[in-house]
């Protein structure tokens, strides 16, 4: 049986309420739950037993009570960007958060995932259901021990030494992920922390077990927010569109 929720008394710069389970499936599925949840209402939980990643079967894995794990609703009328570049937003929102709150070499690796010292710290999954997008984000906080697969490409705001409770970390971040959605302006300052630019990578499009790999120069993004590379091999330009590439060096 999943915890019921309860509204938490924090700080949410979108006026709406923040609701939050010790245990729950997912922060996801809590919020489309909910009736006609209005902008900005957060739906987080301490521990998810089926948290997903972006893409197919692919799992969000976190130890109890050590995470940031939360889904925010935005009404897309309400924020200055359409909907194929918003989970590119928040993850730009998020970099800079890590960045200016906490002096982190932070990355944005393409499309929505947060590096910190070229490793993961937190990923972003954006769904969009009844007229409104659901951003599921997860953040490493407290988690020090990871599982072997991925231990060497994960850290967590504790491994970065900075001891912060996952709640306090959401109502810090909040505001400027409701600044970030309500500019226009974002090109440039996402192109400066874009992972890999201007560097030669080795990257895979689709299952790495049915493509080979093809080595890229990252340019730039494009105003939809899709990455803009040159193909080495054939010596063309070529824009990414899809986030199903995997990066050699995160395999």
């Amino acid at each position: 049986m999943y915890h019921s929720n309860h509204i938490l008394n924090i700080m949410n710069p979108f006026n709406a309420p923040v609701y939050f389970k010790e245990e729950t499936d997912s922060t996801m599925l809590d919020m489309s739950r909910l009736s006609k949840p209005e902008h900005g209402t957060v739906t987080a939980a301490a521990y998810q037993t089926h948290g997903r990643g972006r893409g197919q079967d692919r799992r969000w894995n976190s130890e109890k009570n050590k995470n940031l794990l939360f889904t925010i609703a935005l009404n897309p009328d309400m924020i200055c960007h359409p909907l194929v570049r918003t989970p590119l937003i928040c993850g730009l929102a998020l970099t800079k958060f890590c960045l200016n709150q906490y002096q982190l070499h932070s990355r944005l690796k393409w499309p929505n995932d947060i590096l910190v010292d070229n490793r993961k710290i937190s990923g972003i999954l954006c769904e969009f259901r009844s007229n409104m997008i659901f951003a599921g984000i997860g953040i490493n906080c407290q988690e020090t021990e990871f599982p072997d697969g991925i231990k060497h490409k994960t850290t967590s705001l504790k491994l970065q030494d900075i001891s912060m409770t996952a709640l306090t970390v959401l109502e810090k971040f909040l505001p400027v992920l409701k600044e970030t959605l309500e500019r226009k302006q974002w090109k440039e300052e996402a192109q400066d922390i874009l992972y890999g630019r201007r560097e030669q990578l080795e990257i895979f499009e689709g299952s790495t077990e049915k493509t080979r790999s093809k080595m890229i120069i990252i340019k730039g993004l494009n105003d939809d927010g899709f990455l803009l590379a040159r193909d080495l091999e054939k010596g063309k330009e070529m824009t990414i569109t899809t986030g199903e590439i995997s990066f050699m060096d995160f395999i």
